[in-house]
């Protein structure tokens, strides 16, 4: 549901070109491929499959959970929120460290 709430966000604010990135592989695999999905949650890869369909660019990949830091530390703060937060261009500072770390050298 992270990934289907995040491309109507994005698409709500006029971003053309979108790259997802996720470190399940099988949710990867499924969103990027071309056969319909059958599984108990065909139907959220179905709605992100449409979603993604108004872009002028799209790609979905797959990243190794130890680069992707951000998106594990995000997770766990949300477990603790109950309303909806959006950051744009800037990344709070509590999440820094962690992104410095995600950086390629």
């Amino acid at each position: 549901m992270a990934i289907l709430f995040g491309i109507e966000f994005v698409k709500e604010i006029g971003i053309l070109d979108l790259v997802v990135e996720g470190a399940c592989l099988s949710v990867v695999s499924a969103i990027a491929n071309v056969e319909d999905d059958f599984s108990d949650l065909g139907h959220i890869v179905y709605e992100i499959k449409q979603c993604m369909r108004g872009f002028r660019s799209c790609v979905c990949r797959h990243v190794n959970r130890d680069a992707n830091g951000v998106a594990h530390a995000l997770a766990g703060y949300a477990r603790d929120i109950s309303s909806d937060i959006f950051w744009l261009e800037e990344l709070p500072v509590c999440f820094q460290g962690t992104l410095a770390r995600d950086l390629p050298v």
